[in-house]
């Protein structure tokens, strides 16, 4: 009969015991895949910074780039240059210009 009470005693002790263990480590897992998860991200956002802070740089230079060509495009010269060879213009005659009060 005291066979009976260690076997009984044995039989329940480890299966709250048991259920403690899942829980910890259950608990242990997901804190450590939240925590790689969160690192995961970090990764990938610094990533992403730096392609930004290079299309950043890249869109910079094609600005300045641009704004040379505007000005170039813009100059006098090359607009009297295209009046006269396209279009045929000559500046104006002096009986041409009203001046304006």
């Amino acid at each position: 009969m005291a066979e009976n009470r260690i076997v009984t005693k044995k039989q329940k002790r480890p299966f709250p015991f048991t259920i403690a263990i899942l829980l910890v480590s259950t608990g242990v897992l997901t804190i450590f895949l939240f925590y790689t998860w969160c690192r995961v991200q970090c990764r990938q956002l610094g990533y992403q910074t730096v392609a930004m802070e290079k299309q950043h740089q890249e869109n910079k230079t094609l600005h300045k780039s641009l704004k040379v060509e505007i000005v170039r495009l813009n100059s006098p010269e090359r607009i009297e240059r295209i009046g006269r060879e396209r279009f045929g213009l000559t500046p104006p005659d002096p009986k041409q210009i009203l001046v304006l009060p």
